[in-house]
């Protein structure tokens, strides 16, 4: 009895370490498969951060082009708005300074006329002085003759007139 008693240990013992040897196995299997569990996801992870850094850096470029749009589509209509601002200014200052061209087209043709009205005093002086000058010409030509005249009784000697003459020259060209 002892004996059987023995063999069935020793059968129990080596079913158990069969057993063992199986669950060893289905251990050491499952180590191997949660190892390789492990490696796929690592690498996966590993293309997933890939992925993930290549997502992000589109989404930045994304978001910059967004905003280079935004800003691009904000631009044409603040232009617009500026524009109509300056015309606006430009319509004020127009109509601000229509009144002063008026002024100074009148003033200007005021100054023309004053101009003109000088220009015919001057002509007028300067005709004045030339009859000034002839009529001084013909009191000293008259008074020479006077002179003479007195002096000869009335008769005119040709070489004093001549030199009277000369003197009245002078005197113009001097005028």
């Amino acid at each position: 009895m002892r004996l059987l008693r023995t063999r069935n240990l020793t059968r129990d013992l080596e079913d158990t370490r069969a057993t063992l040897s199986n669950v060893g196995l289905f251990c050491f299997n499952r180590f191997e498969i949660s190892l390789y569990q492990e490696r796929e996801r690592a690498a996966s992870v590993a293309t997933t951060d890939t992925q993930h850094a290549e997502i992000v850096e589109k989404i930045q470029q994304l978001n910059l082009l967004r905003e280079s749009n935004a800003t691009l589509r904000a631009d044409p209509k603040a232009h617009a708005k500026q524009a109509r601002d300056l015309d606006a200014k430009l319509k004020g200052v127009i109509e601000e300074f229509d009144p002063l061209r008026e002024r100074a087209r009148t003033m200007r043709a005021e100054l023309d006329a004053r101009n003109e009205h000088v220009a015919q005093l001057e002509e007028e002086n300067r005709r004045w002085q030339e009859r000034n000058t002839q009529l001084l010409i013909k009191v000293c030509l008259f008074i020479c003759l006077v002179r003479t005249h007195t002096l000869q009784y009335d008769r005119v000697d040709p070489t004093e007139f001549q030199s009277a003459r000369a003197r009245t020259g002078i005197v113009r060209r001097a005028l």
